[in-house]
């Protein structure tokens, strides 16, 4: 199964959502899912890391030093992939990123 996580922080900010985020990742990687994780960073550049347990990491830029905007490439990354996971599953509740999953 192919999920996708979508949040406004991970592993930057150690919120309880963030934890919250991480654990669900690693818990559901190591059970067999492929595991994606959107976010937010600060940074003008678009990073993908592989966490531990295979979980694949995007962070996407969001242009304004705030995560209360959706990043126009993770808006983007969405509307061009959302086909392609089994799950999408948004934490947090940032109107703009509800609306970029409705969309996609």
């Amino acid at each position: 199964m192919k999920i996708e996580l979508v949040t406004p922080h991970y592993a930057t900010h150690p919120g309880v959502i963030e934890r919250h985020v991480q654990r669900l990742a690693h818990g559901l990687a190591r059970r067999g899912a492929a595991i994606e994780v959107l976010t937010h960073e600060r940074e003008r550049r678009r990073r993908l890391t592989l966490d531990d347990d295979g979980v694949i990491v995007r962070r996407f830029a969001n242009g304004a030093g705030t995560a209360r905007i959706v990043a126009p490439a993770l808006w983007e990354h969405l509307r061009r992939r959302a086909a392609t996971y089994d799950v999408i599953h948004l934490h947090g509740a940032h109107a703009g990123l509800c609306l970029a999953i409705a969309q996609a």
